[in-house]
């Protein structure tokens, strides 16, 4: 006969993701190496931005466009509205939780919203990169 696990046990077992329930795909918000991907991607495609500002080929007036664009699809993504990468089983992913959260936290100006949080905070730190390999 199984036996039913002590509260302890339930503690922990809660605290592991039931892989039966996670879409452990290569897009998979679960998983550290796609979350890391993503920012990786976003940082990526801002030095982009900034080397051809550098290099004459980027026209600056688009930049804050492009930045604002990349920022929203990768606010897309982690608040679960992006198809391509299934959402995290636990809803953290949307402006109720990780918006929320980020607002509180994080310090994302209260004017963007937890509906805006996760552009907000991307296009800050952009610019912070930008000014900081800024000659």
């Amino acid at each position: 006969m199984e036996q039913n696990p002590s509260p302890e046990e339930r503690v922990r077992l809660l605290g592991q993701a039931d892989l039966n329930m996670l879409d452990l795909s290569p897009k998979a918000l679960a998983l550290p190496a796609t979350r890391e991907a993503l920012i990786r991607g976003f940082l990526g495609q801002v030095a982009a931005l900034r080397e051809g500002y550098n290099a004459g080929t980027e026209d600056p007036a688009g930049i804050p466009g492009k930045i604002n664009d990349a920022a929203g699809a990768f606010q897309d993504v982690f608040y679960g509205r992006d198809p391509a990468y299934p959402p995290v089983v636990t809803s953290w992913n949307n402006p109720e939780h990780l918006g929320k959260w980020l607002v509180e936290n994080v310090g994302v100006d209260e004017h963007d919203g937890q509906d805006d949080a996760v552009r907000a905070l991307m296009v800050a730190c952009s610019l912070d990169l930008i000014r900081a390999f800024s000659p």
